[in-house]
């Protein structure tokens, strides 16, 4: 976990209309400087994605909200698992620099037909790029 992904965390820990916070992660030990303990509705998981991806869905699945604070270079393998979980879906980045094609662009069939929201580019971009 970094410094969006805690201050989105921490953000919502303050609505008491969410009773549960899942934050999964690469490195326990890192994401713990970000986010130290107190924060009661908070859960920090390890998940390495593409290698845990039916242990992410599995996880996932049954929330309302999955919200992708993670690198750009994974969006596609998150929403995907957001997808197959039939959980709405929200991001920060794409990467448009690697191609004029935003991948996430790919699952708008797929999210609408299980009516399903997926929200995407709602923070800052990589290379210089802020998406508001």
């Amino acid at each position: 976990m970094g410094a969006a992904g805690s201050v989105i965390a921490r953000f919502l820990q303050k609505n008491p209309e969410i009773k549960e916070i899942l934050c999964f992660v690469r490195n326990i030990e890192k994401a713990k400087e970000f986010l130290p303990d107190g924060f009661k509705k908070i859960s920090i998981r390890k998940i390495i994605l593409p290698e845990d991806k039916s242990k992410f869905i599995k996880n996932i699945s049954g929330s309302d909200l999955l919200i992708n604070a993670a690198s750009y270079k994974i969006n596609a393998e998150v929403m995907d698992a957001a997808f197959k979980a039939k959980v709405n879906y929200l991001d920060l980045a794409s990467y448009f620099l690697r191609s004029p094609h935003v991948e996430q662009f790919d699952f708008d069939k797929k999210f609408k037909e299980f009516n399903l929201q997926g929200l995407i580019d709602a923070g800052a971009a990589r290379r210089g790029f802020l998406i508001f």
